[in-house]
Formats: structure tokens, C-alpha cells, sequence
């Protein structure tokens, strides 16, 4: 236990250890429509079976790298959700691709289970100084501190965290250190005490007596030592245990939340404080994570390259133009838990130049305008395309085509594809 504190107290001075990090190459073109997709993985423990990526792209080309062809849904071989649509019409193609590798889409719902857990957390530690300190004619003053600027403190910083994990890089130590530069403000320690800590840090007076003094303050009482009989839960680790264990096996609440589970589970009671604890946490629906902070995140790294004959014209990633490849790289991390998903995604055009300076003197639809007309396109029915495609080489030549073309009604138009004139929506 003494470990597991000083590191949650050293955390922002730490260098973020990892596992092993696992790497994913992922490199794809499209064919005919299709989207041939390779998969490289590296890092791993020699002679390491995949069997679900085998599973997903057959017999391997080696043991680290996979290969196939897929429509539109891509595979989940990292883990996440990804498709590439292909639109075709004579004025050209449009590939869109959009891939989310791992991460959690459930951000409010985990933001709002993280601060529910806090309020418990925190009634149960006011329950328990409660029990030390009750008695104590200035308990209150450090009641109200609890349940009102300690409570928007740990729910600010479970705000900052939640923020952090999912926008900073899995590597980055920037959530942590803005955390402690929020405590170091609002007084929770100071810098002597960090200097302690790196100087004596096998030393239990380093962590427990800033508590003790901290504790004081919120009483009303300039030092610890006026109230040291009071505090003496605080002054090793034995004491603290010994606190603890009793708090678990006498509070009336975690005795009832007891109660409850044995009775509905058909079990005798324990009598162990750690199996009491996790019983109120179940209960609670308490996740051990509620401050969204891995202290060794388990990180993989993702490179991604999509090769195209030039750039997209929409993108989050880089363009190489000498390697005609728009790319992605990030770390994610392995616990979805505490990342948004790494996004990926470009949209690219193939204009028909011919057949559009055949039809209109120049290119029209290019881009964002190719794109919305393709939809639009693909919308039609396999008889309204052909009507659409046959009137349009009637045109060709015309010095009126605009008004030509705003002329135009299928012989049934549904609906979407007019307004309120009867005129072709996608042209008015």
C-alpha cells in the first residue's frame, strides 16, 4: 500500500513506463472499386499465432503480414470500425474512406458514471473522518470543506482527466501535470513536500504528515501537532490500515450494501475488508479507473498509408506527394477505456475530364461538387440514371444547356428530387 501511494503522489515525475508496444503498418489501395488492404504487425513475442487476423485475411504472406480485398466494411484487425465507399458515374469517382481504430464512442456516459463514482468515493471518505474526527468540536468546518470545495475539486479533476486521455497523445504526461499544477494551487501540498518525497521517499512521515497537516488546516487548526492524539490514524502505515479495516467492518452503509449483496447472491458474509470493498464497489458500479489515468499505459503504435494518383481533397492526414500516399501515425492505446478513437479519413476524386469538356466546354464538378452530385446519382433508380445519362449527350454543343438542363423532369420524379416548381433539386 505504501507503494502504490507514493506513486500516485510521484506520478507527474515519473516517466511513463509502458508494456511492450505492439506495431500495426497498414497499407492500402484501391482496385476496381475494391480496397486491397495490408497488414504488418511487429513487436510481438517471436513466433506469435494470430489466429482472429488469419481468421480475417486467410493464410498470411509471412507470420507478421496479412493481405486482402474487401468491398466496402473493412476488417476490425485493430480493433474499431472502418468503410470505404465508391461512387461511379460518368462524370467521374469518389472514394471515401473512414476508419475508427479503438477508443470508446460512449464519452458522456463515462464522464458522467466517472462523477457519480466520486460522489460515492467521496460520501464514504466522510464517513470514515467522520469516525476518527467526529467528535472533534471543529469537524465540521472540515465536513463542509469535503462535501463542497472538495467535492468540485475531484470532480474537476476527474473533468481535466477525462479531457486529457482522450485529446493528448497516450504518450504525453500533460494530464497529470496539469493535475498537479491544479492541487499545488489550491494548496493539497507544496513543494517542500514533493522535495521530501524525491529526497526520503521509503520515509512515511514524506506522505502522511502533509495529510496530517492538511487535515488541520481544513479544521481550522494552524498545525497538525495541536491535534496530533486525534491524527494518530494518520501516522504510519499500520495506523491507516487499522483505520481502514475497521471503517470497512463497522460503517452502517457498507454494512448494508453487504447485506444487500449477500442476501440477493445467497452468501455468507465476508469478514475480509478487501472482498467488503470490492462488493461496495460492484455495488456502486465503481470502475477502478474513474480518473481516466493509466500509470502504465500499455501503448501500440498505428501507421497508416493509403496510396491514391494525387491528393484528396479532404483529409486529417499528411500528403506525401513523392510517394502519392496520404498517411496517419498515432499512438493508441491498448485499454479503450481512456481514448477517443484514433480517426482516419480522406476523400478523393477520379474527374471523368473528357466526358465533362466533351459535355459542358470545361470540368464543372470537381471535389465537394463531384461528391454531392454523386450521391445524388446514386440516389436515382437504374431507369432515372439511364434517362438522366441519354438526355444529357442530347446537350452536347448546346449553348443553352444551363436552361436546358434546369428543363429537364424525368418522366416520374419522385418526390426528393424536385421543389416546390417541379424543377430537378440537385440543379436549382
Amino acid at each position: 500500500m505504501r507503494r502504490k501511494f507514493l506513486l500516485i503522489l510521484a506520478l507527474g515525475f515519473l516517466a511513463l513506463a509502458g508494456c511492450e508496444e505492439y506495431k500495426y503498418t497498414i497499407e492500402m489501395r484501391f482496385e476496381d472499386g475494391r480496397v486491397v488492404r495490408k497488414l504488418i504487425v511487429s513487436g510481438f513475442p517471436p513466433n506469435t499465432k494470430h489466429p482472429r487476423l488469419e481468421e480475417i485475411y486467410g493464410k498470411p504472406i509471412d507470420e507478421n503480414t496479412f493481405e486482402g480485398s474487401f468491398a466496402e466494411e473493412l476488417p476490425q484487425d485493430v480493433r474499431g470500425f472502418g468503410r470505404c465507399t465508391y461512387l461511379e458515374n460518368p462524370m467521374g469517382e469518389v472514394y471515401i474512406y473512414h476508419e475508427r481504430f479503438r477508443g470508446k464512442d460512449e464519452q458522456a456516459q463515462d464522464l458522467q458514471n466517472a462523477l457519480a463514482s466520486v460522489d460515492k468515493l467521496l460520501d464514504l471518505a466522510i464517513e470514515w473522518l467522520e469516525m476518527e474526527l467526529g467528535d472533534h468540536p471543529k469537524f465540521a468546518q472540515l465536513k463542509t470543506f469535503c462535501t463542497t470545495q472538495l467535492r468540485a475539486d475531484l470532480k474537476n479533476l476527474c473533468t481535466y482527466a477525462w479531457l486529457g486521455s482522450r485529446t493528448m497523445k497516450a504518450e504525453s504526461s500533460e494530464a497529470i501535470f496539469r493535475i498537479l499544477q491544479y492541487l499545488y494551487e489550491r494548496e493539497y501540498f507544496t513543494l517542500d513536500d514533493i522535495a521530501r518525497l524525491v529526497t526520503a521517499p521509503e520515509d512515511e512521515r514524506v506522505y502522511f504528515a502533509p495529510a496530517r497537516n492538511f487535515l488541520a488546516k481544513k479544521m481550522g487548526i494552524e498545525s497538525e501537532k495541536a491535534i496530533a492524539k486525534e491524527l494518530s490514524f494518520l501516522a504510519n502505515e499500520e495506523n491507516l490500515l487499522k483505520s481502514v479495516e475497521k471503517f470497512v467492518k463497522t460503517s452502517e452503509t457498507i454494512q448494508r450494501i453487504v447485506k444487500s449483496h449477500c442476501e440477493k447472491e445467497k452468501e455468507e458474509a465476508p469478514t475480509e475488508p478487501e472482498k467488503i470493498m470490492e462488493i461496495v464497489m460492484q455495488y456502486y458500479a465503481i470502475e477502478p479507473d474513474i480518473f481516466f489515468i493509466d500509470i502504465f499505459p500499455a501503448n501500440d503504435q498505428v501507421n497508416v498509408a493509403l496510396t491514391l494518383s494525387h491528393a484528396p481533397y479532404e483529409t486529417n492526414g499528411q500528403w506525401d506527394e513523392e510517394k502519392k500516399q496520404v498517411t496517419w501515425s498515432r499512438k493508441i492505446r491498448r485499454k479503450p477505456v481512456v481514448d477517443i478513437p484514433f480517426l482516419c479519413y480522406a476523400v478523393f476524386v477520379q474527374i471523368n475530364e473528357t466526358y465533362q469538356k466533351e459535355l459542358f466546354g470545361k470540368v464543372v464538378l470537381e471535389k465537394d461538387k463531384l461528391t454531392l452530385y454523386s450521391f445524388w446519382y446514386m440516389g436515382l433508380t437504374d431507369e432515372q440514371q439511364q434517362e438522366w445519362d441519354q438526355y444529357l449527350r442530347t446537350l452536347k454543343g448546346k449553348s443553352d444547356l444551363m436552361e436546358k438542363l434546369k428543363a429537364f423532369r424525368f418522366s416520374d420524379i419522385p418526390e426528393p428530387f424536385k421543389n416546390s416548381e417541379g424543377e430537378l433539386l440537385y440543379l436549382t
